[in-house]
Formats: C-alpha cells, sequence, structure tokens
C-alpha cells in the first residue's frame, strides 16, 4: 500500500498543494503571518483592533483572486477587475478578522477531537473528485486517510490544522448568529406574498409638479424655520478645498521621430505592393477602421483635419502619399476615388494607416520626473511660488468629500484617502491619469456639521416649494374626492382639471413594480395590495403627489396559496439563506461600528 502511496505522491502534493494556497486566503483573512513587517516603513497596511495586516500578505490574496479569476473567466483582465478584486479582498479580509476576534473573544475554539474530525471527514472537494482517490469511480476515504497518515505530507496536514482551528472558530460564531430565529411557514407565507401578489387599479394621479407655487409667497421666516426643522437633511462630512495643475505628458521629439522611421517603413512596404489590409490590420492605430483596412469612406472638404485633407484631394486614384503629420501622428494614405456628387461638391474615398505619435517609456519617464521635481520645490518655495515659476495654471475644487469626486481623477479613492490624511497646506504626491500629472495643494479643510443656512438656502427653497405643492396636490385630490361623493367607479369621476385622467394598469404590477403612469412609489402599490377590492380608496400623499385608486383585478388567494404550498420547501431555503445573509450583514456592521480600524491602504501606492 505505501509503494502504490509513493508512486502517486506527485498527484497527491498537487492537491494538497492547491488545497493549501485555496485555503490560505482564508488562513490569512484569520490573522496569519501577523509579525511580518510591511515593503515600506510605514506601519502596517492597516491595524483591526490592534492587529497588523500586513502588506504582502494581503498583496498575496489579491494575486491569488487574480489568478484564478484569469483561469475561470476568457475576459481579459482590466485595471477596474483588479481594483474590484482588491477592495473586495479587504472587505472579506476585515469581515474574517472582525469574526475570529469575536469569536475568539467568547473562547470559541474548537477541540482536538472537532479539528481531527473535521478533517478526517472534509476532505479538499478537488481531491475527491481525483481518479487516484476513488475506486470504481468513488472516492474512497481510507487513501485519503492513509495520506493524512503519511509523514511525507507532514507540513501539509500541519498547515491544515491551523487553518481548521481558525475556521472551526469562525464556523461556531456563525452557527450563534443564524440559530437565533426559527422561520414559521407564516413569515415565509408573508414574504413570498410580499413577492408575488398582484394586482390591477384605476388611479388618478395629482402630480406636485403641476401645482404653481408663487415665489413672493415663499417667505425667509419659512425657509429659516424649516432649516432648523430638518437639520438631518443638511448635514455635511468633513470637506477638502485643494488647489491643482496639471501637466500634460508631452510627446518629444525623439517620439516624432521614431514614429515618422515606422511609417515610412509600413510606406515603403504598401508602394512596394504588400497587402493593402494586412499593412492596415497590423499596423495602424485607428481601431475604429483597421480591420476594414482603413477604410473611409467618401468625404468631402471640411471633413478631416486640414494636412490630411490637402493631400487627400491632391492625390489620384491608386495613389499611395508618403506619411502625412497631422495631432494624431503620422497617415499613409491611400487614395481608392474621385467624384463630384448630386451638389457639384468634390469628394474623395480614401484609406489610411495611422502611425500614432504617442510618449514614449523614456517620455513618461521624463514627465514623471518632472512632476516629482515640481512637487519637491512646492515644500521649498511653496505651492503658489513654484507654479508661478514654471508658468502653470492653478485650477481650485469645490469642497470635496472622503467620498466625492477630483476634478481630472474621479472617484479616486487612494487619492481622496491622501488628502484627508493630510494637512492643510500640504501637497500630495503627482498621480497620474491619462496622459495627465496631477499635483493637488490642500488649501483648506471644512469641519463636518450643518451646513451654514447661507450655503443650502437655495436647497432650502427647493424643498419649501415642494412641500407647498405636495399639499396643494393634496388639496386638489380631496377636492375631488369631495366632489364624487357616493361614485363607485373611479372612470365615473367628473374631473374638471382636463390635465387630471383616470389611468388603469394594462398588466398585473408586484409590490416593486414600475407602474406606468405613475412610477415607482412602494406606498401606492402597498395600498393597491392591501386596499379591498372595488374599493376607492384616497387621496394618499406619495413620492409623486396624491393618489386616488381602486383595486379592479387580484389574484385569487387559493391560487396563489396552492402554488406557495407546492413551492414551499423551495421559498423556506431562499427565504433562510436571505435572511442569513441580512442577519450575517447587520452583525459584521456592528463588529465595524464597534471595532477600531485604521486603514493605512492609500500609503502603499496603490488604487482600491
Amino acid at each position: 500500500m505505501m509503494t502504490k502511496l509513493r508512486e502517486r505522491s506527485a498527484v497527491i502534493l498537487w492537491i494538497l498543494v492547491f488545497a493549501f494556497v485555496a485555503t490560505i486566503i482564508f488562513a490569512w483573512g484569520m490573522g496569519g503571518f501577523d509579525n511580518t513587517k510591511g515593503p515600506r516603513d510605514q506601519g502596517a497596511m492597516a491595524t483591526i483592533n490592534g492587529e497588523k495586516v500586513d502588506y504582502r500578505v494581503f498583496e498575496q490574496q489579491v494575486i491569488q483572486r487574480i489568478n484564478q479569476e484569469t483561469q475561470d473567466s476568457e475576459t481579459p483582465m482590466t485595471t477596474e477587475r483588479v481594483k474590484q478584486m482588491r477592495t473586495r479582498a479587504w472587505s472579506d479580509h476585515l469581515n474574517l478578522t472582525l469574526e475570529r476576534q469575536w469569536a475568539t473573544s467568547r473562547h470559541m475554539k474548537p477541540h482536538d477531537e472537532e479539528i481531527v474530525s473535521y478533517i478526517r471527514y472534509n476532505p479538499p472537494q478537488d481531491l475527491t473528485m481525483n481518479p487516484e482517490f476513488q475506486i470504481d469511480g468513488v472516492f474512497d476515504s481510507s487513501k485519503w486517510v492513509e495520506t493524512l497518515t503519511n509523514p511525507q505530507f507532514e507540513n501539509y496536514v500541519i498547515q491544515m490544522e491551523l487553518n481548521t482551528r481558525q475556521s472551526l472558530g469562525i464556523t461556531k460564531y456563525r452557527s450563534l448568529v443564524f440559530a437565533s430565529h426559527l422561520h414559521t411557514d407564516l413569515e415565509v407565507w408573508d414574504d413570498y406574498l410580499l413577492k408575488n401578489q398582484t394586482v390591477r387599479v384605476k388611479f388618478i394621479k395629482v402630480p406636485y409638479q403641476s401645482m404653481t407655487v408663487d415665489s413672493t409667497d415663499i417667505i425667509d421666516s419659512e425657509l429659516r424655520d424649516w432649516f432648523q426643522a430638518h437639520p438631518e437633511d443638511y448635514q455635511q462630512d468633513r470637506q477638502a478645498i485643494l488647489s491643482y495643475v496639471k501637466i500634460p505628458v508631452v510627446t518629444s521629439t525623439e517620439d516624432s521621430a521614431d514614429v515618422l522611421d515606422d511609417a515610412r517603413y509600413v510606406y515603403d512596404r504598401a508602394v512596394a505592393g504588400d497587402d493593402w489590409a494586412e499593412l492596415a490590420s497590423t499596423y495602424s492605430g485607428d481601431e475604429s477602421n483597421s480591420e476594414l483596412g482603413g477604410d473611409l469612406s467618401w468625404f468631402g472638404r471640411g471633413r478631416m483635419v486640414p494636412p490630411f485633407e490637402e493631400k487627400a484631394f491632391a492625390m489620384q486614384p491608386g495613389e499611395i502619399s508618403e506619411p502625412v503629420a497631422t495631432d494624431f501622428g503620422y497617415h499613409i494614405i491611400k487614395l481608392i476615388d474621385r467624384r463630384t456628387n448630386d451638389t457639384g461638391e468634390e469628394e474623395v474615398h480614401a484609406a489610411h494607416i495611422l502611425l500614432k505619435l504617442e510618449p514614449s517609456q523614456a517620455t513618461h519617464t521624463y514627465w514623471a520626473a518632472l512632476a516629482e521635481d515640481f512637487m519637491l520645490t512646492t515644500e521649498e518655495t511653496g505651492f503658489a511660488a513654484a507654479v508661478a515659476a514654471e508658468g502653470l495654471e492653478i485650477e481650485t475644487t469645490n469642497p470635496v468629500a472622503l467620498d466625492g469626486f477630483l476634478p481630472g481623477l474621479g472617484r479616486h479613492q487612494r487619492a481622496l484617502d491622501q488628502v484627508f490624511h493630510s494637512q492643510a497646506g500640504e501637497v500630495l504626491y503627482p498621480i497620474y491619469n491619462q496622459e495627465i500629472w496631477y499635483v493637488y495643494h490642500i488649501d483648506s479643510f471644512v469641519k463636518a456639521g450643518t451646513s451654514p443656512f447661507s450655503e443650502v438656502e437655495s436647497r432650502v427653497w427647493y424643498q419649501v416649494k415642494k412641500d407647498k405643492q405636495l399639499a396643494l396636490a393634496q388639496a386638489m385630490a380631496e377636492a375631488i374626492m369631495a366632489a364624487n361623493k357616493g361614485v363607485e367607479e373611479l372612470d365615473k369621476f367628473v374631473l374638471h382639471d382636463t390635465t387630471l385622467a383616470v389611468h388603469e394598469t394594462e398588466t398585473a404590477f408586484k409590490m416593486a413594480d414600475y407602474v406606468p403612469d405613475l412610477g415607482k412609489d412602494y406606498l401606492f402599490n402597498a395600498a393597491a395590495i392591501q386596499a379591498p377590492m372595488r374599493e376607492i380608496v384616497g387621496p394618499l400623499q406619495g413620492k409623486y403627489g396624491s393618489y386616488i385608486l381602486q383595486p379592479v383585478a387580484r389574484d385569487p388567494a387559493e391560487k396563489l396559496r396552492t402554488r406557495f404550498d407546492e413551492a414551499l420547501e423551495t421559498e423556506r431555503s431562499a427565504f433562510t439563506e436571505t435572511f442569513k445573509r441580512t442577519t450575517y450583514q447587520r452583525y459584521i456592521n456592528l463588529l465595524k461600528e464597534q471595532a477600531d480600524i485604521v486603514d493605512n491602504r492609500y500609503k502603499f501606492g496603490r488604487d482600491y
């Protein structure tokens, strides 16, 4: 038996290594390798209740995710996807660490017997599917036991034990969380009704936007009263006001010369008779038509940039031009035909191969160094003096919050974190985006709290106006109800306002559905589903105005109940899973609120 085991040792080793890689991410999320130091003298990448998160270990997790997703997906790996994976890796790491810490503090440690039993009866899934561990296509657990007791694999077994010891603590924690509620069939039935009950209605909508409010009726005292009564609507986070300059990356004469050399090479091949379409597909930087032989179709004067147009209209059909320089790069033009169109305008049919003029790596390096030198100069002379010396133009941001947008960068979280971990007067390290280096100077910070009335007065004015419009819409709906007292069918209502009408939904809708001619208002949908059949209900003040409605058709309760009984187990399972996810997230959020989390990711030069 031992001889056979050695014969398949390579297979076993590969499987165990794979299992180790698959589980190590989970283990690292539980605090493995805590005593190592980060790649820079900047402290830990983060601390979670005093427990350090090592940068290198975290990056290993990200790399494993990238490798796994690359294997599982044919979609090209993009910068944005890597950013998303790094964000998810941090979220998972944080959650697992908080869970482990909580479980440890409650002494939820598994016994040795539990660990041995778990490993014994939970082999890696990939191993159970491997023919070397099967007899007649069925997994043979005795071979797994042989592997566990083989000294050759002692280190891997020890690592599995360490991982399992920590993961079972979290398993106990989650069992406690999810066991906090037992679901009755009535709860599942109520949830089923909420998602599946449908109704058709007739309704009148009195939109608040159609209500006219005289601006002179909105006086200053009303605005201030509203502002004081609703301070929660005008809270602002801490904000920063920044000045910044843009240092564009400009191509050099060397870049132009290199591209011209390439263009002349392509031109020589074209006039020598090489296939034009193949040259365009191989060399052209115009992605819109490179696979079409660079075909630009017919065009008249004024459609192309002047140097290109001038050359194209001077050529004869079949002629190929030498490289023509434009702001885009160098074009080799092939004239296909000429004509005069029906309006007497001269047109040409041309194709081109574009060799784009782009900064080389050396040029990028040069401008990166220049941006860094500028930043260092600001530390010596001050931001304004450095800007003046370089002849740059200062631009200023509006107040920016931690979750806001930076001009030129958008929601660049690492840059925003740098801003809010710095002091007023500091200059951020240059940040590159789309051929431009941005250098930001922190002018000042605006404290968190209620915004001054002067800054939000216009918002308050529109809210007061809307409140008045809603009141007018409600009053009009009440008048409609009063004028039609005793009328039992909504479509028999007399409406003196010609802008209003009785609508009827063509199809039945559910609680969460959008209703044509109305919108998506849960108050309206809930009233429609709960109101007695044929009863006129209203007026109800909702998101879009005031509503009067009358249910005209609804799913029979017996029919719904029959469908529910047939799908009870599936519905109970779905309800339980949703409950688990919601409960888990609620507990995680609670742990986060109580935790001392220091997030230093912004120091490590990675976007996230």
